[in-house]
This record gives C-alpha cells, sequence and structure tokens, in this order.
C-alpha cells in the first residue's frame, strides 16, 4: 500500500486534473474542485515542510498574494461594496492557488502536459457544444440554454 504523501500526491495531480477539465465546462465544479483541493492540502500536514517551500518560493507567493492585498486595500476606497466583495471572492484563487502550488512539491513535465492536455480536451469540448448549439440555433431548435425553461421547445 501506498504511503499517505504517496496517497495525497496522487489525490493533488487528479484534482488538478479535474480543475483543468472542467474550468472551460463548469461554473458549479470549479469551487467544489478548489475546496477539496484546499482540504487535501490541510489534511496532508507536513506544515514545516510547506513553509519551507514557502520561503524558498517569495517572489512567486509574494506577487500573487501582494495582488490580492492590494485589492483588499482598494475595499476601503469602494462605494460599490457589493461588487468589490464579489470581486474578492473571485480573487480568491489568485491567493489561494501560489500558497498551494508554492508549498506543495513541484509536479513533474509529464504531469503539466497531462494537465495542460486535459485542459485542450475541455476546451475542445466547450468549443463543440458551442458549435453545435448554434448550428441548432439555425434551424429554430433551442435547447442549448441553460436559462430556458423550456428547454426542448421549437418555434
Amino acid at each position: 500500500m501506498p504511503d499517505r504523501s504517496t496517497i495525497h500526491k496522487n489525490l493533488s495531480l487528479w484534482m488538478m486534473l479535474l480543475l483543468a477539465f472542467f474550468l472551460p465546462l463548469s461554473k458549479a465544479a470549479v469551487p467544489l474542485i478548489i475546496v477539496l483541493m484546499v482540504l487535501n492540502w490541510i489534511v496532508e500536514g507536513r506544515f514545516t515542510d510547506k513553509i519551507t517551500r514557502l520561503k524558498s518560493n517569495k517572489l512567486y507567493v509574494g506577487l500573487f498574494v501582494s495582488f490580492y492585498l492590494i485589492h483588499q486595500i482598494g475595499m476601503l476606497y469602494s462605494s460599490n461594496t457589493d461588487f468589490g466583495f464579489f470581486d474578492l471572492e473571485i480573487k480568491m484563487s489568485v491567493f489561494v492557488f501560489p500558497i498551494l502550488f508554492g508549498s506543495s512539491i513541484p509536479v513533474s513535465k509529464t504531469q503539466i502536459k497531462r494537465i495542460l492536455n486535459t485542459f485542450i480536451l475541455g476546451s475542445s469540448l466547450k468549443i463543440s457544444a458551442v458549435g453545435n448549439c448554434r448550428s441548432l440555433n439555425q434551424h429554430n431548435i433551442i435547447f442549448c440554454r441553460t436559462n430556458d425553461t423550456e428547454a426542448n421547445r421549437r418555434f
């Protein structure tokens, strides 16, 4: 049976693959995958090793964290706080991902290629789905809209 660190590394890779695949496809799946990635990072433990890796990547992590902090400071001057908090929520991944990836064991080049190929697959599926919806709409068949209550109606 593989040791605990191998299990967490494999889980992390699978979640990166899922994130790369669903990023162009689903707005609902992405936050769930990010939460699972953070939970895996926390459950993995080894925080002293992670802090050491973060210290060796100060510039990398510092740039992204400072970008998020600048947006938080900008909230002090914002008159539209609802949009400001929504914007901070959206940009939270700019804060979280550098900490996750900067403190984790680096992925290999073959794993990076696999992640990129998975993203290309998800993007290709999205492009083909959009193309199919457009060609069906030319024939007055509308069932590609997600907000449409009568999803399979015909004009």
